[in-house]
């Protein structure tokens, strides 16, 4: 798919880092309606028990209201962390900033090519 994450993680006593981040659902079909060909979301989330991120909310989203908020909300149940210490990093919070891009459309063939 088309999202990067740079995660860049805090705060609490474990510091966890990105184990893996899956992929989203997809690119947001409004942008892609649009002809926006990216955008940038920011999530704070907490790290429960399993490693997984919960609790999730949008902090920044660029440009709003073009779907890349609730894409990236999807693509964080797929999220897991861990501490650097090897546990799951468990009450931490972090920051997830992503970046999306759309796919490459598929080049059209020159005309009387075969």
């Amino acid at each position: 798919m088309f999202v990067t994450a740079a995660l860049a993680v805090a705060l609490l006593a474990q510091e966890p880092t990105a184990v893996d981040t899956g992929e989203p659902e997809g690119f947001p079909a409004e942008a892609l309606r649009r002809n926006i060909r990216s955008g940038s979301v920011t999530l704070r989330c907490r790290v429960i028990h399993d490693g997984s991120a919960q609790h999730c909310e949008v902090i920044e989203e660029s440009p709003a209201g073009m779907g890349f908020g609730e894409a990236a909300l999807r693509a964080a149940a797929q999220f897991r962390f861990r501490s650097e210490r090897g546990g799951p990093g468990s009450g931490a919070v972090v920051t997830i900033p992503l970046r999306f891009e759309a796919p490459e459309a598929p080049e059209a063939p020159e005309a009387g090519a075969r």
